[in-house]
């Protein structure tokens, strides 16, 4: 995965070394990851609000789990602070990759390329969509994650001309499903608009036959 490649081995070992030791298999995931978030508030500074919030969580939540060594107490509370931190981990992953998907479909390289870099990506689950993209908008070596990875791994090597028509074809199925959610949500609309005239004539009716009872 493109997100394990930048950051070096003793960097991740020096890490582990200075985390909480309880729940540390789900605690190492998110404090490890702190500087690729850090680094996203500066080049994607549309996500500053989401990503402060959860820095400023990690923080509270790291310091409790060092307290869970000498307070076995606390481990419940600190267990459930880490789950909520993933909670949010993973909203704004998903607004990650939806801005990367928004930023293929615009042909906008600039925030594709940033949105990369940060290291937040799980390359395996994008990669049909992100190579085809970025052979047709970048030379090679501009990503240079991406370039070692075409080369090395034989999954990832990719013709470009048939990726690019398997591209289109994703793409044309995005479009298709987009209009279909459209369609789903208008009749959504129509159905309640509907119920709500069926209430309100419900609701004429039974005040017209109150009203003729009392006569």
């Amino acid at each position: 995965m493109l997100k394990y490649l930048l950051i070096p081995s003793f960097l991740v070992t020096l890490l582990i070394a200075a985390n909480p030791i309880a729940y540390s298999q789900l605690g190492d995931e998110i404090y490890n990851s702190v500087s690729s978030y850090k680094k996203m508030t500066k080049t994607l500074p549309q996500m500053n609000s989401i990503i402060n919030n959860y820095i400023k969580g990690i923080k509270k939540t790291k310091e409790l789990g060092y307290k869970v060594e000498s307070k076995p107490k606390l481990s419940k509370d600190y267990l459930l602070s880490l789950r909520e931190l993933d909670k949010k981990r993973q909203v704004i992953l998903t607004k990650l990759n939806a801005m990367l998907y928004r930023s293929m479909d615009m042909n906008d390289a600039k925030t594709f390329k940033k949105i990369l870099h940060s290291g937040l990506i799980d390359f395996d689950k994008v990669a049909d969509d992100v190579i085809p993209f970025y052979k047709r908008n970048f030379r090679s070596g501009s990503i240079k994650e991406i370039d070692y990875l075409i080369k090395n791994e034989k999954r990832y090597k990719i013709d470009a001309k048939k990726a690019n028509k398997e591209y289109a074809k994703r793409l044309e199925q995005k479009r298709i499903n987009r209009m279909r959610n459209a369609a789903k949500e208008l009749d959504a609309t129509r159905e309640a608009k509907l119920d709500s005239q069926v209430d309100k004539e419900r609701t004429k009716i039974k005040k017209m036959m109150n009203s003729e009872l009392i006569r």
